[in-house]
């Protein structure tokens, strides 16, 4: 491995923190990403959230087995604290003066650190999120180009773009997609608005929110990791296109969890942006507005929940899970379902019942 130097005069320490959860698939070539890279001084944090696979163990082995130029550190929390709560405990453990995040099923390419710090220099160190595109590729590692996200750089020279989002324009249909699989971050959004709130399963959402308070987010306009797509994944999850009857109805309920997830997002910003506003991060009247659309996106979602959890919502919920044992929802499956309804009305009638 080839690094770019070893004058740590003006590179300051970054950290790369490989965040894993039940990755034992997929986390031998994540480790090969982080540990390839050639950015120096750079400390590498191998983290899992409590895992109930072999996740850790391959970990410990390639830690312990490890002998490059790279400070490693090995990290098992105690309990699984999910996404935000695992980003609150690399903040406390790294070391870094920004912190490279690298997701336990995805791949970093070499230079993915070094490219990151000189977009963070290039704009004299002061963003406090730098995300790049990604390559998407399958469980087995093929790339999906026809995918919109994934781009392709060849031998292009990757250019730093400065996105100057207000807080408005963040919260917008306009918003920046940035996805925490590719992206960078600050000390200072934890220094400046403490740490994640843990029932937050969006923390990248509620980081790059934070960053747009504090000033400018930048933009790698090259790919700089493979993202893996798998049935885990949440993703993958939230795209799908389900065939079978149990196939729409698992993908259903993966909707009404991302609307809950929404809500908890939701508070997660308000929180902060309350925080933006005590510290004359933003002015009173940018609060206001943001606050409002806050206010009003939580209400849509909250409303769609309890719509799901009301009466009148459930009867129809009562016939879906009637027919959720069948294999194809077929109109054969409903001739059934309908006489027996016919026939229940019309001894209810003739009982007086």
């Amino acid at each position: 491995m080839e690094l770019h130097s070893r004058n740590t005069k003006n590179r300051p320490l970054i950290t790369i923190a490989l965040i894993s959860h039940d990755h034992e698939k997929f986390i031998e070539r994540a480790i090969q990403g982080v540990l390839s890279q050639n950015y120096f001084p750079l400390e590498i944090i191998l983290s899992n959230d409590c895992s109930n696979d072999n996740t850790y163990g391959l970990l410990e082995k390639a830690a312990s087995t490890y002998s490059g130029p790279h400070s490693i550190r090995l990290n098992r929390t105690s309990r699984n604290l999910n996404v935000s709560g695992h980003m609150n405990e690399i903040f406390k453990l790294a070391k870094g003066e920004i912190i490279v995040s690298a997701s336990g099923d995805d791949i970093s390419k070499p230079d993915r650190v070094e490219t990151i710090f000189k977009a963070w220099n290039h704009f004299d160190r002061k963003p406090n999120c730098i995300y790049s595109d990604f390559e998407v590729i399958d469980e087995l590692g093929s790339r999906l180009p026809n995918s919109p996200y994934s781009k392709s750089c060849g031998s292009k020279k990757p250019e730093f773009i400065e996105e100057n989002y207000s807080l408005i324009d963040f919260l917008g249909p306009n918003k920046p997609v940035v996805f925490g699989c590719c992206a960078a971050w600050s000390r200072n959004l934890i220094r400046q608005f403490g740490p994640l709130d843990e029932d937050n399963l969006h923390e990248d959402e509620a980081l790059a929110l934070r960053a747009c308070c504090l000033g400018s987010i930048v933009k790698i306009n090259a790919p700089l990791l493979q993202y893996r797509v798998h049935e885990n994944n949440q993703w993958a999850r939230n795209d799908s296109k389900p065939e079978t009857l149990r196939e729409i109805d698992d993908n259903k309920d993966n909707k009404w969890k991302e609307i809950s997830r929404r809500c908890g997002m939701y508070t997660a910003f308000l929180h902060d942006i309350s925080v933006a506003r005590e510290k004359q991060i933003i002015d009173h009247s940018t609060y206001r507005s943001a606050k409002f659309i806050c206010d009003e996106k939580q209400n849509s979602f909250n409303s769609l929940l309890r719509l799901r959890d009301s009466k009148i919502a459930k009867k129809p919920q009562a016939v879906w899970q009637a027919l959720k044992s069948n294999r194809k929802f077929t109109l054969l499956s409903l001739i059934p379902w309908f006489m027996l309804r016919r026939i229940k009305l019309f001894r209810n009638r003739f009982l007086n019942i």
